[in-house]
């Protein structure tokens, strides 16, 4: 039995495929008609990001068993070609998380904070409102409640594994504790052990409701975000894990945007003394890094909050 959210994946997969590839849903099979070569060539053009094209690549080699009953796809997919895509996705899967841990060891976290938002804009071009692009909204634009992306709100931790959509601000007090409000765009998120102390119940900016509205009318469902607490998907995804993820902005807007800790408490989720304690690292910047960093990573939010 297939999982309702793999079925999820494999579907935005299938839809990417017909999109790029100009397929006859009902021909599917005959993009293997194609040489390797020309699907890594398209496969590549489709998705610059190497973390969000190795998804896609994955998801051939899945092909070989989802499709074992159609008689022309195995006669032209065979079990060398299965082989072959298999090494092509773990071979860019292992340089992409190489690649990865080599920028988290020689930056401060300026480095690759832009990167996280410009794979948010490309997979808002590849494929907008795709769930793959709702998880990246959630975690980068959609951090922020005001519409020109200054001062974040509300950083996660991988927190969307339940979140409800519902119609209105009454459907939300009845039906769950952590909901998506589609008349209002309203987020409202009470999570497990910090619940009794932080809290989340505000409007989201306009480019982050604008890209989940436009994906539950793409594509109707009940949870906000089927792969958003998924942590191998969402490292995919931003380029890095969920604990640096929150590291980096924890000591980003403490020491480039001068955030005071205690205003940073209600939106990592944490006390100044775990902020101390576990999150602000040792990196010392210069006044002229200080001043770099601040001025790219404005211009990429400026980029980032066009509607």
């Amino acid at each position: 039995m297939i999982k309702e959210k793999t079925k999820s994946e494999h579907k935005s997969s299938v839809n990417s495929f017909i999109k790029y590839f100009k397929l006859d849903p009902e021909k599917f099979s005959v993009i293997f008609l194609l040489s390797d070569e020309e699907i890594l060539e398209t496969l590549t053009k489709a998705y610059p990001v190497m973390s969000t094209r190795v998804t896609q690549y994955y998801f051939i080699p899945k092909l070989y068993n989802l499709m074992k009953f159609d008689v022309f796809y195995q006669h032209i997919f065979t079990e060398e070609r299965y082989l072959n895509w298999d090494k092509i996705a773990r071979t860019n899967d292992q340089s992409s998380q190489g690649e990865s841990n080599l920028r988290k060891e020689n930056s401060s976290g300026t480095d690759y904070v832009p990167q996280m938002f410009e794979n948010e804009l490309a997979l808002r071009k590849e494929n907008p409102g795709s769930n793959d692009h709702i998880a990246a909204i959630l975690y980068t634009t959609g951090v922020f409640a005001d519409d020109k992306l200054k001062i974040p709100r509300y950083v996660p931790r991988l927190d969307f594994n339940n979140v409800n959509i519902v119609e209105n601000d009454t459907d939300a007090k009845g039906k769950t504790k952590n909901s998506y409000v589609k008349n209002t765009g309203r987020l409202i998120m009470v999570i497990g052990k910090t619940a009794k102390r932080y809290n989340y119940n505000h409007i989201m900016n306009k480019v982050a409701r604008k890209y989940i509205d436009m994906s539950i009318e793409k594509h109707p469902r009940d949870k906000l975000s089927p792969v958003g607490n998924n942590p191998t998907k969402m490292q995919h995804i931003l380029g890095i894990g969920n604990k640096i993820y929150r590291i980096m902005f924890q000591n980003i807007y403490s020491k480039i945007f001068k955030l005071p800790l205690g205003d940073m408490s209600q939106v990592m989720g944490h006390d100044v003394n775990t902020a101390v304690s576990s999150y602000l690292d040792k990196y010392d910047y210069t006044p002229a890094a200080k001043k770099d960093a601040f001025d790219k990573i404005n211009a990429q939010l400026k980029l980032n909050a066009k509607i």
